[in-house]
């Protein structure tokens, strides 16, 4: 019976894949011409070049050959090759995707995708099969090459498939996310340096957040991690937080690797027709929300004086993306459904409310099992910081709902005043600190506390004050000078919440006109149908 089940299920898939134009397109279009063959010559050649750099090196360097010497050199130029491989492939697969639906659009053939039965979904699965079939091919043909490595020694063949397998979820991971920049984008150009600084932003960010033992669960997304297990006493270095337990990375990564690229798959599918439609719904949104901040906790378990702080920052962080991917415009169709219906708007406040008070609930209480002095005023106040920077920020993105024709301009001028509000005073003060001299004989700043206050309405740098009390992060002694005149919470949360009731009191405002023009045109409409219906 399960054979069966699982046959069925294989032939479902294959069926699938069979009947998706855009895959057997996609295809068709990467082995057609020239291109193909001399993107995998190129690749072999590069690998031939790369061992045969590695040989000389080590040739050099061990003039006595021994079985060990043999398995350490064959080992060194493995390692070399699957770093040549892995850039490789994290080039080629971010960048093979990302004009797929572009340059659909700019050859004026998308809207004949359209009119096929194939589902958006389907035609975002069948772009990654198709470029996914592409790297494997160029995989396969380096096979010989590190066949003849993997014969010399110095290598298990658990280590090869491990290797193999990061591979394989790299392409996949970043060809999903070549899909989902395209299916955002208008033309190739922006496409192309959307999808490198994607690249970028790839490595640094998540090499740091592996870098730290407290993030580390989190930076398992990225597979290229499983190559710290390659590295002489990685078993050791390198193992991955999970609650009171340490495990290998290779557990989290098949686990979460899947799981980002159902994600970024599902945005691609969302927006793929539809750039103005939101990309997740309200549970969705919620459950990546508490699956990262779980995902913190989990990795932190044991070290909540440096994982505070990073559960801090994340939850304001993704709070901040839960209110702009929940944004709807007063005039979209999705409104007008949800007033038929009598359903609550999904950027309300109830809403952003409950998850404050869940996201600090769950804080607190991880707090609470590891020890620390939950009723003391940092904990309090720390909440209260990212509480009042949320809702100034709601506000922000309310008031642009208002004030702008569609809900893209609405996020983008709201990003716009959230990203001057979060970098603007930081510069100011920092600049203003650092290039004014002392003067007179008390050794004076000129506007020292101008300088200080406007770098106190950061929320980042009230939070790393707050936490200086506690001494978790810095000395107190640090942070001293800034609580001269006022303490840095005083002012951030002062300052986000005039701008709260401010930009409410306006989008409010701005609502009431709004519905007061539509109930004198609804009234000009009956007049107009109940005068047409007289004189008939």
């Amino acid at each position: 019976m399960r054979m069966t089940t699982f046959k069925t299920a294989m032939q479902s898939l294959l069926r699938a894949v069979r009947d998706n134009p855009f895959f057997l397109k996609r295809v068709r279009s990467h082995l057609r011409g020239s291109r193909f063959y001399l993107l995998m010559f190129g690749y072999i050649l590069l690998m031939c070049v790369v061992v045969g750099i590695l040989y000389t090196v080590n040739v050099q360097n061990r003039p006595g050959w021994g079985y060990s010497a043999m398995a350490s050199w064959g080992r060194s130029v493995f390692i070399g090759a699957m770093v040549t491989q892995a850039l490789f492939v994290a080039l080629i697969g971010s960048l093979l995707t990302a004009t797929c639906i572009v340059s659909e659009r700019e050859k004026q053939t998308f809207d004949l995708l359209r009119m096929t039965t194939a589902s958006p979904a389907m035609l975002v699965a069948g772009e990654v099969l198709a470029a996914m079939g592409l790297l494997s091919l160029l995989l396969l043909a380096s096979l010989p090459i590190i066949g003849l490595i993997f014969l010399i020694g110095g290598v298990s063949p658990s280590e090869f498939l491990l290797v193999y397998t990061a591979l394989l979820l790299t392409a996949a991971l970043l060809s999903t996310f070549g899909v989902l920049i395209s299916a955002l984008q208008e033309k190739a150009n922006r496409a192309l340096g959307n999808a490198i600084g994607g690249l970028i932003l790839f490595g640094f960010v998540f090499s740091a957040l592996y870098g730290s033992e407290a993030t580390r669960l989190l930076a398992c997304v990225i597979p290229l991690n499983l190559f710290s297990e390659l590295i002489p006493g990685g078993w050791a270095s390198f193992q991955v937080p999970f609650f009171q337990w340490n495990v290998s990375p290779l557990a989290p990564t098949l686990v979460l690797t899947p799981l980002a690229i159902l994600l970024m798959g599902t945005l691609a599918s969302r927006k793929l027709y539809d750039r103005q439609a939101r990309a997740l719904s309200t549970w969705q949104m919620s459950a990546v929300f508490y699956g990262i901040l779980c995902c913190l906790i989990a990795g932190s378990w044991t070290k909540p004086l440096v994982g505070y702080i990073n559960a801090l920052l994340i939850m304001l962080f993704l709070l901040l993306v839960y209110i702009l991917n929940q944004t709807t415009h007063p005039d979209s169709r999705e409104i007008l459904r949800l007033k038929r219906g009598r359903i609550s708007r999904p950027d309300g406040f109830p809403l952003l409310g409950l998850h404050l008070v869940l996201a600090n609930a769950a804080v607190a209480a991880w707090l609470f099992v590891q020890g620390v002095d939950i009723d003391h005023p940092t904990v309090l106040l720390s909440a209260l910081v990212v509480t009042a920077s949320l809702l100034g920020y709601w506000s922000v993105v309310r008031l642009m709902t208002f004030l702008t024709r569609d809900r893209s301009a609405a996020i983008r001028y709201g990003i716009l005043i959230i990203i001057l509000l979060l970098v603007l005073p930081v510069l100011v003060g920092g600049i203003g600190l650092q290039s004014s001299q002392p003067i007179g004989w008390e050794q004076r700043i000129p506007y020292e506390g101008f300088w200080r206050m406007a770098m106190m309405t950061n929320p980042v740098v009230a939070l790393l004050e707050l936490q200086s009390r506690m001494n978790r992060l810095t000395p107190p002694g640090q942070w001293q000078e800034f609580r001269a005149i006022v303490d840095p919470w005083v002012v951030c949360c002062g300052l986000h919440l005039a701008i709260f009731s401010l930009f409410l009191a306006g989008a409010s405002v701005l609502q009431a006109r709004r519905n007061g023009k539509l109930k004198s045109k609804q009234k000009a409409q009956r007049k107009e149908d109940s005068s047409v219906v007289l004189v008939s």
